[in-house]
């Protein structure tokens, strides 16, 4: 039972650190977005790519999606590990 407990506890804690991890990628996304419009404005770093906006987010967007995968499959392996390690005391 003790074990259940401190697992469940784990997972709490990585859930909470993938939370936090995640407001401080969106907040780092966002400031680096107001800097890039910033600079727009004023005419510097013109991105001469032949993507359009809408494409250049999509790729963010899903590369974004993919730390996120990335991260619950390895708070899953994580979880599974201390299950099996746990089990065997």
């Amino acid at each position: 039972m003790q074990s259940l407990s401190r697992v469940q506890s784990q997972i709490q804690s990585r859930r909470m650190s993938m939370l936090e991890e995640n407001r401080t990628l969106q907040r780092q996304l966002l400031q680096k977005r107001a800097k890039e419009l910033e600079s727009l404005r004023m005419g510097e770093d013109w991105d001469f790519s032949l993507q359009s906006k809408e494409q250049i987010e999509t790729s963010l967007l899903h590369k974004y999606e993919a730390v996120m995968r990335r991260e619950r499959a390895l708070a899953c392996s994580f979880t599974h590990q201390e299950c099996i390690t746990g089990s065997g005391k």
